[in-house]
């Protein structure tokens, strides 16, 4: 017999053994008329491949796949979570909070718009309640709600590394009858320029009885003073700049006593104030000294208070 060539050799072994050429396995997939594409034709994978006299089809060898253990997980684990019962408070009371993780649960007002738990510890103090959250599950969380102005609040809750979970769904209420409610309509609000002075200090002449928060304008944590605290209601500004003081709660006399007996002096920071905007609903009974020497100051409310009774 006359063998033509040795490529008919070679074909005639393979088809003896059961195994196709590249030709016969690429039948199946047609024409290679696409670079890349792969077709695999009695065990041979063939791709087809630009070559110098055009699309032929070529043997390859497909990347071997290792597949990865599957490590089973708990959905959600690890981070933070808080849901607690709908709650109407209208006196000192506790919520029923479930908890994933140990830290510190958040009581926050509504208006307060938060992503992360600076948000809420540099919001107006009236306006948020923490506590410290003793263990996974239920907790029984009391709420100082003489703290906290009559409102909606959503609860949050921050683990140890201070990761804070979503806001709850249900909502706490608080309605509480109050001598007075801490809200910003009721606030103490004046002006500052730090500018008009070559110290950045302002020392505040609350004097009497008192139980304030203040706000200090330059997004500094609120700050909580008493009358019998042994704190002076003082701040320095970092930045020179305008910056508006708020100060809530209850108060009898802002200024100072005596000047008119050669025995006050002025207030630090009196300098700087440019206008006050609103005297509040503080109870205030005396503004003696208040503005003594406030040079700078060019706006002030065009009604006091009822309960101002002393203006010397």
């Amino acid at each position: 017999m006359k063998i033509r060539s040795l490529a008919f050799v070679t074909s005639f072994l393979l088809m003896s053994l059961g195994v196709s050429t590249v030709a016969q396995a690429a039948s199946a997939g047609g024409s290679c008329k696409k670079s890349g594409r792969t077709v695999v034709d009695s065990g041979v994978s063939l791709r087809c491949t630009q070559t110098k006299s055009g699309l032929k089809w070529r043997k390859f060898t497909p990347p071997v796949v290792v597949s990865q253990p599957v490590v089973a997980t708990t959905p959600g684990a690890g981070v933070p979570s808080v849901s607690v019962e709908p709650t109407l408070l209208r006196q000192p009371g506790v919520i029923s909070v479930n908890s994933n993780v140990l830290g510190t649960v958040y009581v926050a007002e509504v208006s307060v718009k938060v992503a992360k738990v600076s948000d809420i510890e540099n919001a107006a103090s009236y306006l948020w309640v923490s506590a410290p959250v003793t263990k996974v599950g239920l907790n029984e969380i009391s709420v100082d709600i003489n703290a906290i102005v009559n409102g909606n609040y959503r609860v949050y809750v921050a683990d140890s590394k201070g990761v804070l979970s979503a806001a709850s769904l249900n909502i706490v209420v608080v309605s509480m009858p109050r001598l007075y409610d801490r809200n910003p309509a009721a606030d103490f609000v004046m002006t500052l320029d730090t500018t008009l002075s070559d110290d950045n200090t302002v020392v505040l002449p609350l004097l009497g009885a008192f139980d304030v928060t203040v706000n200090w304008g330059d997004q500094s944590k609120v700050e909580a003073f008493a009358h019998d605290d042994d704190v002076s209601p003082s701040h320095v500004y970092e930045n020179e700049g305008t910056y508006t003081i708020r100060i809530s709660g209850a108060l009898e006399h802002f200024g100072v006593s005596g000047i008119f007996q050669g025995e006050g002096i002025p207030w630090v920071g009196v300098n700087m104030v440019i206008a006050v905007t609103s005297f509040g609903a503080l109870g205030i009974e005396s503004l003696e000294g208040s503005f003594w020497v406030a040079e700078n100051l060019i706006q002030v409310p065009t009604e006091l208070p009822a309960s101002v009774t002393n203006l010397s």
